[in-house]
């Protein structure tokens, strides 16, 4: 299973840490401006390896090879947070010294794939806040959110909780949703926000 196969050599610190922003900006006519997330957005992680052995370049290439079109997933040491991740480009080897090798690789975030660990609110991870307010409100339907992210957490109270129209079960919260672009509705009660781990 793709979430199982770890990158194969830990990194030199820092990991550069970038993310795409995914969001489509447009003007009209009267000259304001929209804004409209397209997906989420995926980090990406500059991974450098200084000096190292050409074993660990045979490892990475190797790797690279066994994962060309699949995803896998990179352990992030100093957020102690594991991703689900691709190749975003081609690494590089640069001989340095005598035995000894630079190496450059690059990987994105996947969306839509299964974790090897999941993020969670208990652990500390990074969310945001979408309030009521901000819903789409459907009647009799219920409240609507949308966010771009993993898992969620409905605040207030509800009846029903539907996640990109399949209904949940009532799992609140709910963890094991993959990176994306996601619509939850909550039906009954009175919700009073909806936080989102990114």
């Amino acid at each position: 299973m793709s979430a199982n196969d770890l990158f194969p050599v830990d990194p030199d610190y820092t990991v550069t840490r970038a993310k795409e922003s995914n969001v489509l900006r447009g003007r009209v006519e009267s000259a304001r401006e929209f804004f409209r997330q397209k997906a989420a957005p995926r980090r990406v992680f500059v991974l450098v390896f200084q000096r190292r052995a050409k074993a660990d370049w045979d490892a990475i290439e190797q790797f690279r090879l066994k994962m060309m079109t699949d995803f896998f997933t990179f352990h992030d040491k100093t957020a102690d947070r594991k991703y689900s991740v691709y190749f975003d480009q081609e690494p590089v080897y640069e001989e340095v010294g005598n035995e000894e090798h630079t190496i450059r690789a690059q990987l994105i975030e996947a969306v839509g794939v299964a974790l090897q660990q999941y993020p969670s609110f208990a652990a500390g991870n990074p969310f945001a806040t979408i309030p009521v307010s901000q819903a789409l409100d459907l009647g009799a339907n219920g409240k609507q959110f949308v966010y771009a992210g993993y898992g969620y957490r409905v605040n207030g109270s509800f009846t029903q909780i539907y996640l990109d129209e399949q209904l949940t079960g009532g799992d609140n919260p709910k963890t094991d949703v993959v990176l994306g672009l996601h619509r939850v509705r909550v039906v009954g009660g009175a919700p009073t926000s909806l936080d989102y781990l990114i």
